[in-house]
């Protein structure tokens, strides 16, 4: 090598290197904070957050339904790819059943504030620990790449041990992404009849780059580092999501969007629609953050999911 290549390359290792390993470490940093849970206490079933509105979806929860109900409560477990996963059943005397399926970081206790409307719809209910959340085991979040035999688990589980006929669920985020994976499998059972999708993403990079981009960080830095230890601790490819299994679900699915929904982007969610086949439903609404439509549109948000019930006979 001539010297003067030996001379870019020293500069390329004192000027240039600390900056990219810089990065690397922040984003992996980055990748723990949002993707691992690092403490027990963390992605816990008590809110830790100031967040007002999500305060109130918390109080909501429990005043409307864990209150009135927690006589019924029934703590229940599936253990699933050797992690044993915690959930509560909450039997009304019905042979079907609706399982609340949250996002990232929240535990069963938030989905009470999803449970309202089908237990008027005559479900019973079943609210669960994500993998890594509450009181279930595990660490990584594989934004249901890897925990969606998770939720097949529950949906036998309900089956075998509790009669019911009838299964459909309610997914916030990633939740919503986690029972479309299990719904396309081929080892999802027949009596699993429908979901209902909050604020689903095309895919977890697209949506969490409107996130980190929103938070300060640069587009380049999440997709050239974040995803690349994404890969490596969680053994999946991250940038596989609901656009490339849409087009497989043969149940009914309600997409419901915010037009403010700054992360499952509008025009995404259009998409989504448009590639998945009938029988399918969309509701839009002008208000709402990613993850807060109901909060903002609870008459609205009922009646839609009480409109797409009735209609495929859920």
């Amino acid at each position: 090598m001539p010297w003067w290549g030996w001379l870019l390359l020293g500069i390329f290792f004192l000027v240039l290197a600390p900056g990219f390993f810089f990065q690397m470490l922040l984003a992996r940093s980055l990748y723990f904070r949002y993707l691992v849970r690092g403490k027990k206490e963390s992605w816990e079933r008590e809110p830790k957050t100031d967040d007002p509105e999500t305060i109130k979806i918390y109080e909501i929860g429990d005043k409307e339904f864990y209150q009135p109900n927690k006589h019924l409560t029934k703590e229940v477990s599936v253990t699933s790819c050797g992690f044993k996963l915690a959930g509560e059943f909450y039997d009304f005397g019905h042979k079907k059943t609706a399982i609340i399926v949250a996002g990232r970081s929240e535990a069963l206790t938030y989905s009470y504030y999803f449970a309202i409307p089908y237990q008027k719809l005559g479900f019973n209910i079943l609210v669960i620990d994500n993998r890594g959340h509450g009181y279930s085991e595990g660490k990584i979040n594989a934004v249901g790449l890897k925990e969606w035999p998770d939720i097949l688990a529950w949906v036998k589980m309900l089956h075998d041990d509790y009669n019911q006929e009838e299964i459909i669920s309610h997914g916030v985020c990633i939740g919503s992404a986690t029972t479309l994976y299990a719904l396309t499998s081929e080892d999802c059972p027949d009596y699993y009849k429908g979901m209902v999708a909050d604020g689903m993403y095309q895919n977890f990079p697209l949506s969490f780059i409107n996130h980190a981009y929103e938070a300060g960080y640069p587009k380049h830095f999440v997709y050239e580092f974040f995803f690349m230890w994404f890969k490596h601790y969680a053994k999946v490819n991250p940038f596989y999501g609901p656009i490339d299994c849409i087009d497989k679900l043969k149940v009914p699915i309600l997409f419901i969007y915010s037009k403010e929904d700054r992360y499952s982007t509008p025009d995404k969610g259009q998409e989504l629609y448009d590639k998945c086949n009938d029988p399918k439903e969309i509701a839009w609404f002008d208000k709402g953050r990613h993850s807060y439509v109901r909060i903002n549109n609870q008459e609205g948000y009922d009646k839609a999911i009480e409109q797409f019930i009735n209609k495929y006979n859920l």
